[in-house]
């Protein structure tokens, strides 16, 4: 159950370094034709910066539910299950701005 947590959180960090690195290199095809455009990216990276940084502390969490105790251990979890609710609300909101933007 260990190797197991350390896995999920090592991916979970990695994950969100890897996001974080892709939007911050950009994704083909993407350009800054407009106002608009730089408007609705730069909106789009600070929202996304926002969700990488919520799944790199979980994947934290889940390295310190390892260490914790049988509370701490529940706490990290639900802090973990209540991050990735919120980085689901936060991918409706961004699905619905970038359809507003196409």
């Amino acid at each position: 159950m260990i190797l197991s947590h350390i896995i999920l959180g090592l991916t979970l960090i990695g994950f969100a370094i890897w996001l974080q690195w892709t939007e911050r290199l950009g994704w083909p095809n993407e350009s800054f034709d407009s106002e608009v455009d730089a408007r609705y990216f730069e909106r789009r990276m600070r929202w996304r910066r926002r969700v990488n940084l919520i799944f790199a502390l979980c994947g934290v969490l889940i390295l310190a539910a390892n260490l914790a105790g049988p509370r701490l251990y529940v706490v990290a979890w639900m802090l973990v299950i209540l991050g990735l609710l919120a980085v689901v609300v936060m991918a409706g909101f961004d699905a619905i701005r970038t359809q507003r933007y196409m």
